[in-house]
């Protein structure tokens, strides 16, 4: 097996074959247009994440050009309520991309929605307002991201992020009830502030 990073527009060489080998793979927790999503842990240390594992071969241009979008922006936004990214790899001879990222064992906030509605139930105002706030906190770092300072300056703004695909069935929870959207196909990166705004008017 050949592994090659995910980098442009099509997958490029290089390393990362050894992934593979140092997952054990355990339940399929959700299913895709191009593949699913498995459970995996870490050999080395018992860990656990979530695997995206994605036919690009399936893939239109456009298609592949969103998920390097992903892999990139997720490589850099560092965030308690943004999904860890960890690591990638392609396997080309079989045509599959993976993504290796934090795993949220709460769910989908849709879900749970849809569990107080079939039920009858609220959830309680104290965790409305902290999934609300959580949110709010991890759309600010897509807005205004920073990158870590160099040996002699400070932390710097660099392109904003906007999202594009916010819903509930996009929001995450973590085993700690922490809200993480994810789906970051949809991301779009914007030199400017102001053509961020601009964005914003124009998708109305």
């Amino acid at each position: 097996m050949r592994a090659v990073a995910a980098s442009g527009s099509r997958p490029t060489s290089g390393g990362g074959a050894y992934v593979l080998e140092g997952y054990e793979a355990l339940d399929v927790i959700g299913n895709g247009t191009f593949g699913l999503i498995r459970k995996v842990r870490r050999k080395s240390d018992g860990m656990l994440f979530a695997r995206k594992e994605l036919n690009f071969e399936r893939m239109n241009e456009r298609d592949r050009k969103h998920i390097v979008s992903e892999v990139n922006i997720l490589r850099t936004l560092q965030h308690d309520n943004v999904v860890r990214y960890e690591e990638r790899y392609v396997d080309t001879e079989n045509g599959i991309l993976y993504i290796v990222m934090e795993l949220c064992e709460g769910g989908d906030l849709g879900t749970v929605i849809k569990r107080c509605r079939r039920t009858k139930t609220h959830l309680p105002e104290e965790s409305v307002w902290s999934f609300f706030a959580q949110m709010t906190a991890a759309l600010e770092a897509c807005h205004y991201r920073t990158v870590a300072p160099s040996m002699s300056g400070a932390p710097r703004t660099v392109q904003a992020i906007l999202h594009r695909d916010l819903k509930p069935e996009n929001v995450f929870l973590d085993a700690d009830q922490n809200v993480k959207p994810v789906s970051y196909t949809q991301l779009r990166a914007h030199e400017t502030r102001s053509k961020l705004l601009c964005r914003l008017v124009l998708d109305k």
